[in-house]
């Protein structure tokens, strides 16, 4: 599909059992002599968390596979038995994956750059803040030892 407006139109006409369409902008992440639609294939998720989704598929040749989660290019990762592979975004809305052919596992993992810097940043106004109350007992401490002192 040339833009977005193709694709909304293509919704209403299309059979998603037998067909999917992929906007051109997505064309570079597919390899077109890899595309069919293989007999007896099936994929099964195994394992679901909000972050991360576990699939398992067999397909006895390379196939494009449109999975039933919004597709959202910011965080999320794919990766096919370890190695990462390009999410596609396929009829309009979802994510689709273009997979070889055997018994694979697939796992779709949220991991923004944004959560790391968050974690990074907590981690450093966290050591600020202990400083910081290590400071203020020391000097809490300090200051009432002088005290005695001065009234002996």
């Amino acid at each position: 599909m040339k833009d977005n407006a193709q694709e909304m139109q293509a919704i209403s006409s299309f059979n998603p059992s037998k067909e999917a369409f992929v906007n051109e902008e997505f064309k570079n992440k597919l390899d077109e002599k890899r595309l069919g639609i293989p007999t007896n294939a099936s994929i099964k998720l195994t394992s679901y968390h909000p972050d991360k989704m576990e699939y398992e598929y067999t397909s006895p040749t390379d196939a494009l596979a449109v999975f039933s989660e919004v597709y959202y290019e910011k965080g999320w990762k794919a990766y096919v038995d370890g190695k990462e592979v390009p999410i596609i975004r396929a009829d309009y809305i979802l994510r689709a994956l273009q997979l070889p052919g055997g018994n694979h596992k697939v796992e779709f993992i949220f991991d923004p750059e944004s959560h790391k810097l968050g974690g990074i940043l907590t981690l450093i106004a966290s050591i600020i803040l202990g400083a910081g109350l290590i400071l203020a007992i020391y000097f809490s401490v300090k200051k009432d030892t002088n005290k005695k002192a001065t009234t002996k």
